[in-house]
C-alpha cells in the first residue's frame, strides 16, 4: 500500500473517530510533560530537493541554502483535509516567514517551512492562517480542526542535533 494511501486512510478513520467521540473542531495531542505542544521534524537533507518548491518563491534559494550547508535546517509538516469534504486554502507564519497558500486537498502534502525559533533553541510558536473544512496538520501527534477561519497559534518543540539532520 502506498504512503500516501495509508495517510489518506488514516486520516479519514481518525477524523472519523474525533467526531465520535465529540472533540472534533479542537487541537488535541501532547508531548510527553508539557500539554498543548507539538513536535517538529526537520527535513532530512537528502529530502530537500522534494520540497523546495513548497518554499516562499522570494525566499527559496537562502532558506536552501542555509539548510544544505547544515545551518539552520528546516522543518516539515505534512498537510491535507478529509475526504468527502471540501478543501480551503492555508498559509503558515513560522517566525518571519510567511509560506505561500497552499490548497488543501485529500492527498497529503509534505511541506516545508523555517522553523519558528532558532534551530538551537528547541522551541517556539508558528501560525496556521486561513478558511479550511477538515484541516489536518501532521506534527508528533497529528493536529486536527474540522474547521478554521482564521489564525491558529501552534506551541511546537524539536530536538537540535549538531549537523545535517
Amino acid at each position: 500500500m502506498s504512503r500516501r494511501r495509508l495517510l489518506t486512510i488514516i486520516g479519514g478513520g481518525t477524523v472519523g473517530a474525533l467526531v465520535v467521540g465529540g472533540v472534533a473542531g479542537t487541537l488535541i495531542g501532547r508531548k510527553s510533560g508539557s500539554a498543548g505542544t507539538w513536535q517538529m521534524k526537520a527535513v532530512p537533507t537528502a529530502a530537500l530537493p522534494q520540497v523546495e518548491s513548497t518554499l516562499a518563491p522570494d525566499q527559496a534559494a537562502r532558506l536552501m541554502e542555509e539548510a544544505r550547508r547544515c545551518r539552520e535546517p528546516l522543518a516539515e509538516v505534512t498537510i491535507w483535509h478529509s475526504p468527502g469534504k471540501p478543501g480551503g486554502f492555508i498559509s503558515i507564519i513560522s517566525g518571519a516567514y510567511h509560506s505561500p497558500r497552499f490548497p488543501l486537498t485529500t492527498t497529503p502534502s509534505v511541506i516545508a517551512l523555517p522553523f519558528p525559533a532558532a534551530y538551537a533553541t528547541g522551541r517556539g510558536v508558528f501560525t496556521v492562517v486561513g478558511e479550511a473544512n477538515d484541516f489536518i496538520i501532521a506534527l508528533e501527534p497529528a493536529i486536527m480542526n474540522s474547521t478554521m477561519n482564521g489564525a491558529v497559534p501552534i506551541n511546537v518543540w524539536w530536538d537540535p542535533v549538531g549537523g545535517c539532520p
